[in-house]
């Protein structure tokens, strides 16, 4: 994967991430996925006051139902006091470019801005996994691999979390 050289505007920091489309090309069990997003955000819905929450729906891929999964790379410095800052991975940020934008200390990259990718192997089919959740560590039987390994039509599996703020 190669990164957009940095643009020095560092108050976009905030706004960069690392992101992923999928889509199940309207197969039922991929649907079934988008409906418990919504059952998810019911759930949310019920500690909001009225109004205050946006509503979630799924996103269009040659007319198929998708879902955009993406994390920060950077969390404002002022929001991590509590988080153990890490460094990038060589994988992610191969030049330095990501960490060189958190040199004036304004902001950190954390364990909650790591996405991890891991790749598995069953009956002969290969198979993706997109780590969203660093809490969530994946099994033994996954090897790691760079982002820039993933190829359209790959079959993957996403583990994510949801917050509300």
């Amino acid at each position: 994967m190669t990164l957009i050289p940095f643009n020095r505007k560092l108050n976009r920091r905030l706004f960069m991430r690392q992101s992923v489309m999928l889509t199940g090309l309207s197969s039922s069990i991929f649907d079934e996925a988008l409906e418990s997003v919504c059952t998810i955000q019911d759930m949310f819905r019920q500690y909001m006051i009225d109004g205050t929450m946006e509503d979630w729906a799924p996103s269009i891929f040659q007319e198929h139902s998708s879902i955009d999964v993406g994390n920060q790379y950077f969390t404002p410095h002022q929001n991590a006091l509590l988080h153990r800052q890490i460094s990038f991975d060589p994988v992610v940020d191969p030049d330095n470019i990501l960490t060189a934008a958190m040199a004036d200390g304004k902001f950190v990259h954390v364990e909650d801005n790591q996405v991890e990718y891991y790749e598995a192997h069953r009956d002969q089919v290969r198979f993706i996994i997109f780590n969203f959740d660093s809490a969530n560590e994946a099994e033994d039987r996954h090897k790691e691999i760079p982002p820039n390994a993933i190829r359209v039509g790959d079959i993957v599996e996403v583990q994510l979390s949801f917050e509300g703020i």
